[in-house]
């Protein structure tokens, strides 16, 4: 059985050029401009209210404001709810090229990311180092 978030995961990072009504529909989240996270490059939409899909606690788009395109995708996973772990994470997509570990100074609550190189971008799965093992957070690159 395919799991849930791998699939939205990739269905995200195969469209680029996907519109934020795509995206609200693939998230079932309403998106709003969050003025004070957006800036002179990137305008920021997030989730506003609950997701009708319980896998998925929030999410983020960053769109460059230049090129009108999409540049990242920021899903918190709901972990309570779906845990991919990380050995899921590898049966599906193989060793992943980097490994981020979380420094000190970022606080507890940074988890560690499993990077995936891929021709359009990055995709990137966070794992807590203190457990549970479930993914926290997915985020979609694309390159500039």
């Amino acid at each position: 059985m395919e799991d849930k978030i791998l699939t939205l995961a990739m269905a995200l990072a195969s469209n680029p050029a996907a519109s934020l009504d795509q995206v609200q529909k693939l998230t079932e989240v309403t998106l709003a401009r969050a003025a004070v996270q957006s800036n002179e490059y990137f305008d920021v939409f997030v989730s506003s209210g609950q997701s009708k899909r319980s896998e998925i606690a929030k999410v983020e788009v960053r769109v460059n404001k230049e090129k009108r395109r999409v540049r990242m995708f920021i899903i918190d996973v709901n972990a309570k709810n779906h845990c991919l772990s990380e050995p899921d994470i590898r049966k599906k997509l193989g060793s992943p090229h980097d490994f981020s570990v979380a420094s000190p100074r970022q606080g507890g609550n940074v988890p560690n990311y499993y990077s995936y190189a891929y021709p359009w971008g990055e995709l990137r799965f966070g794992i807590p180092a203190a457990g549970p093992e479930c993914c926290v957070s997915v985020v979609v690159e694309f390159k500039a």
